[in-house]
């Protein structure tokens, strides 16, 4: 959304638990490879 925009961060949820969390645009990439078998 546009606060998630204006902060440079993204809403990161995990399908299976539904925990959402939100990150910064750099750490995405780590978050997506360190929690994906």
């Amino acid at each position: 959304g546009e606060d998630e925009l204006a902060k440079d961060m993204v809403s990161l949820r995990d399908m299976e638990s539904g925990e959402q969390k939100e990150v910064s645009e750099k750490d995405l990439l780590n978050q997506l490879l360190t929690h994906n078998p």
